[in-house]
């Protein structure tokens, strides 16, 4: 009669083993479904955001303390921001643009004609290019959308030649990409 009774014992215990690895593996797997759910739901936004925004660099400008950058918001979504990421002989500078009065950060509504953005000359040696990044809201969050980034590459001059203002190189407005 005993062995009766831990057969019953061994059978109950494995199916109650078997049962709670089912619910812990459910568990999991629901939650790492609803992670993966959210970061869709993210991505799927950003791209909402990202096929909206459009930009483009009219002009890029060197004076002796600061670049003054003109760009048009040529999309229907709203631009909340620029960052300009600088390239030069000594390296690579990120820096936050603000509007041409200094202080208020550049925003572009949709279809905006265009703004100046205002960024100091940047510690990279001589200027090589230039990176406008727009920020823009996605879930309430605001992000820089590197996808939507432009670019502005400056013409090199021999050393001893100079601009048309008389600065050294990199000469501003030799050409735009």
């Amino acid at each position: 009669m005993k062995r009766g009774i831990s057969e019953l014992v061994a059978i109950v215990l494995l199916i109650s083993f078997v049962i709670l690895i089912a619910a812990i593996i459910l568990i999991f797997s629901q939650k790492k479904t609803e992670e993966i759910i959210s970061e869709v739901n993210y991505v799927q936004d950003k791209i909402e955001v990202l096929q909206k925004i459009s930009f483009k660099i009219n002009s890029v400008v060197i004076n002796t303390e600061q670049l003054e950058i003109a760009v048009e918001n040529t999309g229907n979504g709203n631009i909340e921001g620029f960052l300009v990421r600088s390239f030069g002989e000594d390296g690579i500078h990120v820096a936050d643009a603000v509007a041409d009065d200094g202080v208020n950060i550049p925003k572009l509504d949709a279809f905006h004609k265009e703004t100046i953005l205002v960024v100091p000359i940047p510690p990279v040696g001589n200027l090589e290019k230039i990176e406008v990044i727009p920020n823009a809201f996605v879930n309430e969050e605001l992000i820089a959308l590197y996808e939507a980034r432009r670019e502005y590459s400056f013409f090199e001059f021999g050393q001893d030649e100079t601009c048309t203002n008389g600065n050294t190189k990199p000469c501003p407005l030799q050409y735009g990409v």
